[in-house]
């Protein structure tokens, strides 16, 4: 798949192209090139505005995109999301990865803001589905058919870059050392 294949046949200006491969050194490379990584909810915009394009749809659900929004995660079980952003990014970029993630040192979780689910409430999501509804709604994208599917928790805080997968149907997490999809956005 190329970039092209992310565009209806009538657009003139192309404002999406893939970056395949390791996450951390595309987001770098994209960032050069003055271009933004897709988040949640431009991504479900997007899969929306198509649909009347199979051909366009299909090659946009079959992507499974590494996101520009981002998840940190506390060793207590707490997370905070947080939306696309340039720091955020610059963030991501520049740090030293520890085992495919950035651990986040000192007070640097509290420091980066977002939306905030405490521990409790993450235990009581397998239960209850509306417990992280803020999240989707932090993101700007329906719950309906979307789940979440929580990172897993070390012994230390961490930041890294959330994920779609399944035609936007499960939103989780992604490795900053592993080959995804980044969707560059002009």
């Amino acid at each position: 798949m190329n970039s092209l294949d992310l565009h209806v046949d009538f657009e003139v200006v192309l404002p999406y192209k893939i970056y395949p491969g390791e996450v951390q050194g595309n987001l770098s490379t994209l960032l050069l090139e003055n271009r933004h990584p897709m988040g949640a909810s431009d991504f479900t915009k997007r899969l929306k505005g198509i649909e009347v394009y199979p051909e366009v749809l299909e090659k946009w659900n079959n992507l499974c995109p590494t996101l520009g929004d981002a998840i940190a995660v506390h060793p207590y079980g707490s997370i905070r999301v947080i939306r696309c952003n340039a720091r955020l990014w610059n963030i991501i970029a520049n740090s030293k990865l520890h085992e495919g993630v950035i651990e986040l040192k000192g007070n640097r979780y509290d420091a980066l803001g977002g939306a905030h689910i405490l521990g409790m409430q993450i235990l009581n999501y397998r239960r209850k589905r509306d417990d992280l509804r803020n999240v989707f709604s932090y993101l700007d994208i329906s719950p309906k058919n979307c789940s979440f599917c929580l990172p897993k928790v070390r012994d230390y805080p961490y930041l890294t870059l959330l994920a779609f997968n399944h035609s936007a149907k499960v939103l989780g997490a992604s490795r900053l050392d592993e080959n995804g999809y980044l969707i560059g956005v002009r």
